[in-house]
């Protein structure tokens, strides 16, 4: 939720859960929270200087969760859900 945001959804190669959300403002950082109504283990996201995926924390019970997801102005950002059952 929140504004000035586009969003994403895709499976990866290997049937991997993907989220890309955008800041369509150029002028504001701003923050989307990101809510999931199903059970996970985790959500990630890839950091763009490493490359490498760091978990994002999670609020509320499993089947009710939410994560808040920071975007730059004019940036996107790529997120992982990972299921239950899969392991990191």
């Amino acid at each position: 939720s929140g504004e000035h945001f586009v969003m994403g959804v895709f499976k990866g190669t290997k049937n991997e859960d993907f989220i890309t959300l955008g800041n369509r403002d150029i002028g504001t950082k701003r923050e989307a929270t990101l809510s999931i109504k199903r059970k996970i283990k985790a959500v990630r996201h890839l950091n763009k200087q490493t490359r490498k995926w760091s978990d994002l924390k999670l609020e509320g019970t499993p089947g009710n969760q939410s994560v808040k997801v920071p975007i730059d102005k004019g940036d996107i950002e790529l997120i992982q859900i990972i299921p239950v059952a899969e392991k990191i």
